[in-house]
Order: structure tokens, then sequence, then C-alpha cells
């Protein structure tokens, strides 16, 4: 095994997403190319062994036959590759159920440009290496023409961490058949496996039944730095899609415009409590229930810094455009953002049947529904503390109940910053204008740079989530106007008396400091 292979086996049992990214980084300049396999898909010629770029492998599937019995790393240079090619098929065998299954001890690294390179001169933005399912490269648009398509372009079955795919971008699966596990996974498929997926790019794959993007069964994998856009699900999970997966890490990715026929546009979680650490949710889509994310089943992910944004539950009577909670289902969440979502109940958040969810320093702001813009609670017992409700709107307008609507059950809300605030009134709370940066009901999604942190370029960073003042705020100035956690218990506690723009700045700078 390679000496980054060792490292990344190392990392993956870290809890911290900023050591990740620090190690990382770190095994940019570190490695060695000692039993390396070498593939590169304009290699004209050479022996085509692997044993150096001059005799690379033109195919993947050559190195991973090779690797079965002599593990260590594959590079990949940039190009085209598909399951269903080697050097027995070079016109490929057509055979829908070929995959590139991950190996344990083997770490595959695309991004190399053509020809080869040095490890510095890889760079998977500037050198796209692609795994892809079609056969012929004639899919259209909206998934048509890929009836001829690999069931899953990855397979990651019983890996250990120790598998690792690294800068590929991972696309033109077609999981379609009626039932089974042909039905799920296109994009990649993982039943018992713990692979470590970083640094890829996951879209345009599809599923009938679960996880467009991905499929994990069983999984404790880990998945960082990775981008999962435009995947579809016929029922489950546009994205990702995560059954008894309770080791699971999905840490500094991205989720966009994925789409589910039934729940769980971006992610749909069942029986399994990942951890989901500085993810972005943006403009996903389940006709049903959970635009964002769905939990189901008694699962109770944990999200840190984590943003909802755009996300849309359009069917009539459908619940949780950012997130939809269900039956023993309680997300621990903690500076999380949820903006401009969109659904008829629980614009940002819905909570059904024993859904206990604990929701810690975090943000609702512009959601929409028609009960409950912000959250809307049947039947459960949230836990609300340190945090923001406002602008969010329901049909009766942006009183207290469509910041957070209670069908049933006993919500508590202590040290929160509601709109229209009434029947919560104390325990810390206020009803002051946060002095957001711009309305959240504008129009706008709630990105960009602030223009009142002149000195700071936010990029992508929320406008919503830190409650700045509309003033120049410095980042050591704002260190240290952080508010400190409410005593423990509030029984002497007295309401807060600083000014509410001084709430909540950990949260644009914990993502200036983690993305």
């Amino acid at each position: 095994m390679g000496l980054k292979a060792l490292l990344e086996e190392w990392v993956v049992d870290k809890s911290s997403s900023f050591l990740w990214g620090m190690v990382l980084v770190s095994l940019a300049v570190v490695g060695t190319a000692a039993g390396a396999i070498y593939v590169d898909a304009t290699a004209a010629a050479g022996a085509k062994d692997g044993t150096s770029w001059a005799d690379a492998y033109i195919y993947l599937q050559d190195a991973l036959t090779k690797a079965v019995t002599e593990p260590d790393e594959i590079r990949v240079a940039q190009g085209t590759y598909r399951p269903d090619q080697d050097s027995a098929n070079p016109t490929g065998s057509k055979q829908r159920s070929d995959t590139f299954q991950l190996i344990s001890g083997v770490a595959i690294y695309g991004g190399f440009p053509p020809g080869g390179g040095q490890w510095g001169d890889r760079d998977p933005n500037v050198y796209p290496t692609t795994l892809t399912g079609d056969p012929n490269g004639d899919d259209g648009p909206d998934f048509t023409n890929n009836g001829d398509n690999s069931y899953h372009v990855v397979t990651a079955d019983d890996t250990s961490p120790t598998a690792i795919l690294d800068g590929f971008t991972i696309t033109a699966g077609n999981a379609n058949a009626v039932s089974g596990a042909d039905s799920y996974g296109g994009g990649i498929y993982n039943d018992s496996g713990n692979a470590t997926v970083t640094n890829c790019t996951i879209t345009g794959n599809r599923a009938a039944l679960r996880g467009g993007g991905m499929y994990n069964d069983g999984s404790s994998a880990t998945v960082t730095i990775c981008t999962f856009s435009g995947n579809s699900s016929g029922s489950l999970g546009g994205g990702m899609y995560n059954y008894w997966s309770d080791g699971l890490v999905v840490a500094n990715c991205a989720f966009n415009e994925n789409s589910a026929s039934d729940w769980g546009g971006g992610v749909f979680n069942e029986n399994s409590n990942p951890m989901l650490t500085v993810c972005k949710f943006k403009a996903n889509q389940a006709d049903s229930y959970g635009g964002g994310m769905y939990n189901y089943d008694s699962s109770s992910p944990t999200l840190t810094n984590c943003t909802f944004t755009g996300n849309l539950a359009p069917g009539n009577f459908a619940g949780g455009g950012g997130m939809f909670n269900y039956w023993y289902s309680s997300p621990a969440m903690n500076n999380c953002l949820f903006n401009g979502n969109q659904a008829d109940f629980g614009g940002g958040i819905y909570n059904e049947y024993y859904c206990d969810v604990d929701v810690l320093s975090c943000t609702l702001s512009g959601n929409l529904a028609g009960y409950g813009g912000g959250m809307y609670n049947y039947n459960s017992d949230p836990t609300l503390t340190n945090c923001i409700f406002w602008g969010n709107r329901d049909d009766a307008g942006s009183d207290e109940s469509a910041q957070i609507y209670i069908d049933s059950g006993t919500p508590v809300v202590t040290f929160s910053c509601i709109q229209g605030l009434d029947s919560f009134a104390g325990s810390g709370n206020i009803g002051d204008d946060p002095l957001f940066v711009r309305d959240p009901n504008d129009g706008g999604n709630g990105w960009g740079d602030d223009p009142c942190t002149p000195g700071v370029d936010e990029g992508d960073n929320d406008d919503y989530g830190d409650l700045r003042l509309s003033r120049p705020v410095s980042i050591a100035a704002a260190m240290l106007r952080y508010l400190p956690m409410p005593p423990t218990s509030t029984a002497t506690a007295t309401p807060l008396s600083r000014p509410p723009g001084t709430w909540m700045v950990t949260q644009e700078l914990l993502m200036v400091m983690v993305t």
C-alpha cells in the first residue's frame, strides 16, 4: 500500500473536517510512484502493461484487474473511461452489468494530464477524468436515449476505507431495473462497503427506485469534497440514499439540483445516522416530501455548518421543502441555515410523529409554505436553542405561527429570535429585528458577498446565518462578539441585553475557515 493510501486510511477515522482538509491537502505533496499502475486513454504506444506512463494501460478495467493481485494505487490521466471496456473488449462488451468495482487497499487517482505527469501536475479540475456508463456517447438531455447504459458506473461493495476513489467525474449510470439492486445507485452502488470517495463529481445519474447518484446499504463510507448534481431517482433519494448506514461521513459536499419523484430530492436516510459537516443543499426537489433531505424511520443524522437553500417539495400537501423528518427521526443540527425553501407544509423543516429534533444556533429565514413557513410540527417536540426564525411566510402572513407552526406537540424554544414573538415569549427569547444584510423576502437566494464587510470576501457564504450588523464588521471584532452558550439552568437567566445583531457571527467564520 502506498504512503497516500496509508495516510487516507488514518484520516477517515478522524472527526474533524478541518483536519481532513489539512491532511488531504498535504497528500498533494507527498507519496511515491513505487508500485503504481498507470492508465492513459490517449496512450498510442508502449507495452500497455501499466508499469509507467510510457507503457500505460488504455483501459481502467485492465488496471483494476492487475490491482486485484498487486494492490497499491492507480494513476489515471485525463480522458473518458467506460466500465465495459478492457483490452479483451476494446469496443466494449455492451454488458450493462459491467462496473468499476473498487478494491480494498487500492487508491485510484484521476486528474493527471494526458501523457502523464508527476503528482504535482495532477489537477482534476484542469484534467477532467470521467467514468461514464454511456457506452456509445449518445445520451440525450433529461436521461433520454440511456436504455443501454451501465446499471452502476462504480461499485464499492464489501470494501474497507483503503478503497479510495479520488478526482473523478462519475456520470451516465442508469439503474432502471424494475426492482432489486439494479434499480438502485446509478452512479455509485455501495452494499456493505466502507470506501473513501473524495474530490469527485457525481452528476447526471439515474435510479428507478433509490439513490440516483449514490446508494449506501450498511455502509460506513467516507464521502468528502464531492458534488452531487443533476441526479435523479424515480422514487427516493435523488442525490444519495442511505439505508442502515450509521457510520457514514459526508463532509464538504454539495447537493445541487437533484430530484426524486417521491421523497428526498437531495438525500434520503432510512434507519441511518450519518454525520454531515459543511454540506450545501441547493435547488433540490422532491415531488412529495423533503426537497433537500428526508429522514425516515429512526434516522437521526448530525448536521453541522450545513445550508439548505432554494429546495422545493412542490406537490399538493407536500411537506419539508428543506427537510422532512418522519417517525422517530430526530436530527441534531448545529449552526445550519435554511433559506428560500418551499412546500405546502413546513417550508424550511417539517417534523411528523415523534421527531424531537435538536436545533442549535441555526437560522431559518425566507422560507415559504401554506402552513409553517419556517417549521411545521405534528406530534413532535423539537428543542430549538439560540436560533433565528425571521422572514418566513405562510398563507396567514409572517407572524409567530408562520415561523414555527404547532399542529400538535410541544416545542421547547429558548434564547432565540422569533418574528412576531408571542407564545414563545420568555426563556431568553426576543422578537427584535435581527438586522439581516438583505430582507429574506426580497427574492434573493441568500448567497453572495456582504457589502457591509468590505474587507472580507464571503464568496458563497450566507447573508443570513450570522445576524451581521448593518455596519462594517472585522473578523477580529466578530470573533470577540460571539454570544456564549446560554446557562444550563434558565431559572435565573435574564433576557439578552446586547443588540440582536451580535449573535451567531460564528457561521460566517466557520464557513470561511472550512470551505
